[in-house]
């Protein structure tokens, strides 16, 4: 009766399929953080076989998580500043949660750098002068 999580949030936890495999898993909102206001989140996903909610600490490393039914992935955005971001793909697998794509952009020094990570190796990497 007594549990406010993080301020009284009235979304402080949610239900969702973050493994997509047709059962709900318990997300719990930590909330926003640095300069840009990132979200995280931490994950108990429903275990079928012990009928229960296990904590994955891999979510939090997910930064503002968005589901993504039709590809049944976790995409992730953050920001640095206003010249550096990135996106991400992020797949339950073998009990954690796997970053399987990133493209980056970063500007440091008047030079733009774009990065794509794909399967644990980079695709491509560029940078051009601003």
């Amino acid at each position: 009766d007594t549990f406010d999580p993080n301020g009284g949030r009235k979304d402080s936890c949610l239900m969702a399929d973050v493994t997509f495999d047709g059962n709900k898993d318990l997300l719990v909102y930590l909330g926003q953080f640095g300069n840009q206001g990132v979200e995280y989140w931490d994950a108990y996903v429903w275990n079928e076989v012990k009928q229960k909610f296990l904590f994955v600490p891999s979510f939090h490393d997910i930064p503002n998580p968005t589901l993504n039914e039709k590809e049944k992935i976790i995409e992730s955005f953050s920001r640095g500043s206003a010249v550096d971001y990135e996106f991400g793909k992020w797949k339950f697998e073998k009990g954690v949660f796997v970053q399987k794509e990133l493209l980056s952009h970063r500007c440091l020094d008047l030079k733009i750098t774009f990065q794509r990570f794909f399967r644990s190796c980079y695709v491509f990497s560029f940078f051009c002068l601003v």
